[in-house]
């Protein structure tokens, strides 16, 4: 589950003494029977769950919720009283608040482990009411979580609802109650949008605009409930407008709107074009293509899969969903375009449609990370010699290593996928881990232009496999006579940027 350490439990008898319990509250008024215990975390997934089971049987269902954040509290107390109010004497709800403070969130922000915490109250209220199945409702999607960029595996992604997580705490959960613990999730063949349309199409539209997912709703301002820009925000804006239900989905939610706006800080830019590049994908996956690129992902999932009747149909299965979201976020994509996009106004930098129209989602991490590198010095190195000249070539590297030193917080976050260095090449020696490496050239006196071109040409040769190198030029001087020529002369290789700073 948290993809970095494995934990293990052991069991010893309670001292002879009263036991406490969590359902000791008069507001534990506890009813066996046909019950249904239903993890509800006020999210949209939770509530199509919650509606679906309403509709489907007759059980009285207990809503569990557990309360990290005031916005997360209302949202689900306002969605329990109107499924209360719709369906009088058949919902019961169930909160615990839990959250962390202090120097707590300051250790441990990734919420990774919340899953254990989560199905443990839905467990423990479960066996209190003599009940062998919880259902936990997330799309699949989103239960699966694959990795949109490096970084983001092992412990850095969460695996709230992945089917091998469920299958893990089933097993715990079954010789805790010593007898078999069925954990549900019934919308792990949908995707987002097909969550909404089920919405939508449901007896109570109406509701969604009061259902959140937003994971970072501290960044909610004002009025509304979601950021806006964080990953589960941008994943339910899309779906929608691929369901048609951008109107019901209500924009006053949003304290951002990166439809059309450039988002707050340059993270929640790779946020978006890392989902963009990932719907991509998707879009035409296959079983061949989703065991070539996502095998070591899968293999964990395949044997936990819910319905899948052997190993091959899951894959298929599962490239179909994928294909489905894939397809949606392109179809949300082209309607945003349609609304929104006016012809004679240039879009915002960073926005939806400003990314789109750049195709920036179709672009190589690396190409962009080399892109915020030119940027940052090609208007800095010119302030930072203009009044003293760098000793040699040598100073410049330091100059610029230092200089790249102080944004490498910023250029991390916004280009987490890929990593840089500012390094020398000797013979035998390389740097591992490391996607671009920039090296600094100084034309002046003693270093003319074809020496500088001896040094580059030496520097490809000996430079280590699948590393893009930025070339940055200082040539104050002016002493290159043409910058185009100088430069096409090395790029066309490939797998080099070169950058000429006067």
């Amino acid at each position: 589950m948290t993809g970095d350490r494995a934990l293990s439990f052991r069991f010893q008898p309670l001292p002879k003494q009263p036991v406490a319990t969590l359902f000791g509250h008069e507001e534990f008024a506890l009813r066996p029977g046909d019950t249904s215990v239903l993890m509800f975390s006020g999210g949209l997934d939770s509530l199509a769950g919650a509606l679906q089971r309403l509709e489907a049987s007759h059980d009285h269902v207990c809503l569990v919720s557990h309360q990290s954040s005031s916005i997360q509290k209302r949202a689900q107390t306002a969605l329990a009283t109107a499924l209360t109010r719709y369906y009088p004497g058949r919902t019961s709800h169930y909160r615990f608040p839990c959250t962390l403070l202090g120097a707590q969130r300051r250790r441990e922000e990734t919420q990774r482990t919340r899953a254990f915490l989560f199905c443990s109250i839905g467990f423990s209220l479960a066996c209190a009411l003599k009940q062998d199945r919880i259902y936990v409702c997330e799309n699949g999607v989103t239960s699966l979580n694959f990795m949109r960029r490096e970084d983001l595996g092992d412990a850095r992604a969460s695996r709230t609802t992945n089917p091998a997580t469920l299958q893990a705490l089933e097993g715990l959960f079954s010789q805790l109650a010593e007898s078999q613990v069925i954990i549900e999730n019934p919308l792990f063949w949908k995707t987002k949008a097909d969550v909404l349309k089920l919405l939508g199409d449901g007896p109570h539209p109406d509701l969604i605009a009061s259902a959140v997912s937003c994971t970072k709703p501290i960044r909610a301002s004002g009025l509304a409930s979601h950021c806006g820009t964080c990953l589960q925000c941008v994943d339910r804006r899309l779906a929608a407008y691929a369901s048609g239900l951008e109107s019901q989905d209500g924009p006053g939610n949003y304290s951002h709107d990166f439809v059309r706006h450039t988002p707050p800080k340059k993270e929640d830019i790779t946020t978006l074009v890392d989902y963009l590049r990932q719907a991509r994908e998707f879009a035409e996956c296959g079983p061949d293509s989703l065991l070539a690129t996502r095998l070591d992902e899968i293999s964990t999932v395949v044997p936990a899969l819910p319905g899948a009747p052997d190993e091959i149909s899951a894959v298929e299965s599962l490239a179909e969903l994928l294909r489905r979201h894939g397809r949606q976020v392109r179809s949300a994509v082209k309607r945003v375009q349609a609304i929104h996009e006016e012809p004679f106004l240039r879009p915002e930098e960073g926005s939806l449609i400003a990314l789109v129209a750049s195709r920036e989602h179709l672009r190589e991490p690396v190409d962009r990370l080399v892109s915020s590198l030119q940027t940052i010095l090609g208007a800095a190195v010119p302030r930072l010699f203009r009044s003293k000249p760098p000793v040699d070539e040598n100073d410049l590297n330091e100059k610029i290593a230092a200089l790249l030193a102080t944004h490498r917080s910023d250029l991390r976050s916004e280009h987490p996928s890929v990593s840089f260095a500012c390094a020398q090449y000797v013979p035998d020696h390389t740097m591992t881990g490391v996607d671009v490496h920039l090296e600094a050239k100084y034309i002046r006196a003693k270093t003319t232009p074809s020496k500088a071109r001896e040094g580059i040409a030496a520097d490809l040769t000996i430079r280590p496999n699948g590393v893009h190198t930025l070339f940055v030029v200082y040539d104050p001087d002016h002493a290159i006579e043409d910058d185009t020529v100088f430069r096409d002369d090395f790029q066309s290789r490939g797998g080099c940027t070169v950058l000429i700073i006067h």
